[in-house]
């Protein structure tokens, strides 16, 4: 990508970062892709559901996936057609 296309998307970025903070779009169940949030934050949000449902003798689904590649298997000209 080129400088400008990089600086582009960074501003475009950091825009819709504000807006979405300040419209609290985002919940703070929503780990990533924000700068205050981390990896940390997440796996202790859930170390923290699985002791209370322990601790109330209940049961916690959980659903783990992993979309590392799902955007590899995505048609561009489909996606695109979206918007």
């Amino acid at each position: 990508m080129s400088n400008f296309g990089k600086l582009f998307v960074s501003v475009l970025n950091n825009r819709v970062n504000k807006w979405c903070e300040e419209n609290s779009i985002l919940t703070d169940a929503q780990f990533g892709y924000r700068k205050i949030f981390s990896t940390t934050d997440a796996v202790f949000a859930l170390h923290t559901l699985i002791l209370h449902f322990m601790n109330v003798n209940a049961r916690l689904p959980c659903a783990f996936v992993d979309l590392q590649k799902a955007f590899d298997s995505v048609n561009e000209c489909t996606l695109i057609q979206f918007f």
